[in-house]
């Protein structure tokens, strides 16, 4: 038993607030020692309140969880404190029966302040870490609507307030604790106040959606990806209630003149492309599908148009735009995976550059070659042979008359990466390879006389061989 200068004089204020007995333990109690909670053996009732509702009165200090070990977490009462207010988000605040009552930007202040955020450091934690990947915030225009926010006790913005508890969320790193999860209070809640508040007159502010797809990140980073799932589903519907007509999309994508400022709008449309084939392509099992799949018309239409400068440019907004039409079309790739589908001569031009690059670059590869120069090209080897085979079987199969495959250009090209790299190998393909060449070469030639071109050049290669 603990001698009496060990024990402190009353009961710390968590085991107080949550009614429980207290060992009053000096320098932390058991139960704050078991949580990895601050214990405070000093705080009183006495502190400043603050109103939530007519006749209840809530500390800022009991909507927080202090932990050692890592940043605050919500407490039970601040989970439902602020569920509450984000549903009287969209009440009328001349009501008398609102009158009083806190308002979700009051309440997230709160807790900032009861978890000692410094605004200024989390902006910028953010912009320093995301801002080159995710542009989808203006810094200036951020930092303005905060100090508004702050400055100004009568004006409530509860969006902005849940956009900057989103960036709070983002930028925290996981904890290292083994009983605490990603999946925090904070993250939870966030999350619950964002589905309630698209459905609320706020679902117009692209603010929202910006809290959205920081949300849908976190997710994404820290494993949660059928979390991230459904939020970027739901960020992609308010996203399409933001954008204008579908025939107006249609008149603008036809407009030649100078090319439209990208807005905000074009760069939470980009988040959402790219987080989306992100989320599928970082997922295993069971597989995730592309929901952007669903509504990839829409959402060609729904971006602004890039140029193929701005992929390698200095402008991160265009560039960000050019990420996701590349996202786009490796999309309609994906949503072909484990599908029957016609070779796309883009593909194929694709693998025949391959080829071409690596003849040009490198000597024909020996014993003698580098492990990874051997490695590299017979990756290539093994792309334009897998293509090959099945084109093959189905050219010798059904020859010319089906009318979607195969595709004469890619055939051509795909054929063209054959033979380079038959010359890539100081002995050639193998035989097996180079006898289901020929037969495919032979089929070829019975319809386009560029196969014994074809042919020509892989016999000509032979005979240097010999």
């Amino acid at each position: 038993m603990a001698s009496p200068d060990q024990l402190a004089q009353g009961s710390c204020f968590n085991c107080r607030r949550q009614k429980q007995r207290c060992d009053r333990l000096l320098p932390q109690c058991s139960r704050c020692a078991s949580k990895r909670v601050t214990c405070d053996y000093k705080a009183t009732p006495r502190s400043q309140p603050s109103i939530f509702s007519p006749g209840t009165q809530v500390e800022p200090m009991e909507l927080v969880h202090l932990r050692d070990s890592c940043s605050f977490d919500l407490s039970p009462l601040a989970e439902r404190y602020l569920v509450w207010a984000a549903c009287a988000s969209d009440s009328d605040r001349d009501d008398e029966s609102s009158h009083g009552q806190p308002t979700l930007s009051s309440l997230i202040q709160d807790i900032f302040t009861a978890g000692g955020v410094d605004l200024r450091t989390t902006i910028e934690t953010y912009f320093s870490i995301a801002h080159n990947w995710l542009p989808i915030l203006d810094k200036e225009q951020l930092y303005f609507d905060t100090s508004h926010l702050l400055g100004c006790p009568d004006h409530q913005n509860d969006v902005h307030a849940l956009l900057l508890l989103c960036i709070y969320i983002f930028i925290q790193p996981p904890c290292q604790h083994p009983n605490h999860s990603v999946k925090t209070a904070l993250y939870r809640n966030a999350k619950r106040m964002f589905f309630i508040l698209q459905l609320s007159s706020h679902g117009s502010d692209i603010g929202l959606l910006q809290s959205g797809l920081l949300l849908v990140t976190y997710g994404l980073g820290h494993g949660l990806s059928k979390d991230a799932y459904g939020t970027l589903s739901v960020c992609t519907s308010l996203a399409q209630q933001l954008s204008p007509a579908e025939s107006k999309l249609d008149e603008c994508s036809q407009d030649k003149g100078p090319r439209p400022e990208i807005t905000k709008l074009d760069l939470c449309w980009s988040g959402i492309i790219l987080l989306d084939s992100t989320i599928t392509l970082s997922h295993f099992e069971p597989r995730i599908p592309q929901f952007v799949g669903l509504n990839r018309r829409f959402v060609g239409l729904a971006i602004g148009e890039a140029e193929e400068e701005d992929l390698y440019g200095d402008d991160l907004s265009r560039k960000f735009l050019a990420r996701a039409q590349v996202a786009l079309r490796i999309g309609k790739i994906l949503d072909a995976v484990g599908k029957s589908f016609p070779l796309c001569e883009t593909v194929a031009m694709a693998l025949s550059a391959l080829a071409i690059l690596y003849s040009l670059q490198n000597p024909q590869i020996s014993a003698h070659s580098s492990p990874e120069t051997r490695s590299a090209v017979q990756c290539v080897h093994n792309m334009i042979f897998d293509t090959f085979h099945t084109e093959g079987e189905i050219l010798r199969s059904r020859g010319w008359s089906n009318t979607s495959r195969p595709c004469f250009l890619g055939i051509c090209c795909l054929q063209g990466a054959a033979i380079r790299v038959d010359k890539l190998y100081v002995d050639g393909l193998t035989s097996e390879h180079l006898e289901e060449l020929r037969c495919t070469l032979e089929a070829f030639s019975t319809r386009w006389k560029l196969g014994e071109s074809f042919t020509q050049a892989l016999n000509n290669r032979r005979d240097s061989v010999k």
